[in-house]
């Protein structure tokens, strides 16, 4: 049994944050809803191209000893070997999309 989700790197405005979600992100869309994605959103004070870099990981339970999405969280905040050790790549894309401050929403390009 695996476990999917994506690792998406903001980059904006010389920051960047990490934001885990369950599931493959394949648009900033997917990213819509989560607090960490909407807390850096909010930060950013000018028009910005924001670059996402995702990583996809096929986690197996057995092997990571997880019962779920939640558990992933939790032993990758504990252990940050979590992923390098546990879990293999199994695809990786990146998109950038436009955003500003007054926007509700961001734009793919």
């Amino acid at each position: 049994m695996y476990i999917n989700f994506t690792s998406a790197v903001l980059s904006a405005d010389g920051r960047t944050t990490e934001v885990i979600v369950p599931g493959i992100v394949q648009s900033w869309n997917d990213l819509a809803g989560y607090k960490k994605f909407e807390d850096f959103m909010c930060t950013v004070t000018e028009e910005s191209i924001i670059d996402v870099g995702i990583t996809v990981y096929g986690c197996d339970c057995n092997l990571a000893e997880v019962n779920g999405f939640a558990s992933v969280l939790i032993r990758i905040s504990r252990d940050y070997r979590f992923v390098s050790e546990y879990c293999d790549e199994i695809s990786h894309s990146s998109f950038k999309f436009a955003w500003s401050p007054t926007m509700q929403c961001g734009v793919d390009l």
